[in-house]
């Protein structure tokens, strides 16, 4: 086992990027490390540095196709009207956020004509929190990761 640290920001907005990290490199396995969400200047889920990176891409990304597929508008409706348990699918996009989610991390994307809502959850799905950016940065974003594979992988 050798110790790899590659280090890598990927950066669409300034208050919401990705920031991963390989911690091992194993021969024959897949890498290990950190991956955080950052949002509004806070790390998320801010645990675990065994995490599957090559895995965690995979599932990432895998929700581009999901996101192209989102066609009509949430509107400007308060968050706390939305109920994230009972989601109309036309309107609103449960991400996989892949071994993210045992530390209690999701994504939940919706748009409002030229912005795009992104909902987080930090305890399972019992709260969620919201930041408003322009359409388009979550899948850019994702789509940063697809060109990054062969770093993990």
């Amino acid at each position: 086992m050798e110790l790899k640290g590659i280090k890598m920001i990927l950066k669409n907005h300034d208050q919401f990027f990705i920031q991963w990290d390989i911690v091992y490199e194993l021969e024959s396995n897949p890498n290990l490390g950190i991956f955080n969400f950052w949002i509004d200047n806070i790390c998320y889920p801010a645990q675990g540095i065994n995490i599957t990176l090559p895995a965690l891409f995979w599932a990432l990304t895998c929700n581009i196709e999901s996101i192209d597929c989102l066609k009509k508008d949430l509107t400007d409706i308060p968050i706390s009207k939305i109920n994230f348990s009972d989601i109309d699918n036309d309107k609103l996009v449960f991400l996989d956020t892949g071994e993210l989610f045992q530390y209690g991390f999701g994504l939940v994307l919706g748009f409002n004509q030229d912005q795009e809502r992104i909902f987080y959850t930090t305890d399972f799905e019992k709260t969620y929190s919201e930041i408003i950016l322009p359409k388009g940065v979550l899948r850019a974003t994702l789509n940063s990761l697809l060109l990054n594979m062969d770093y993990v992988c």
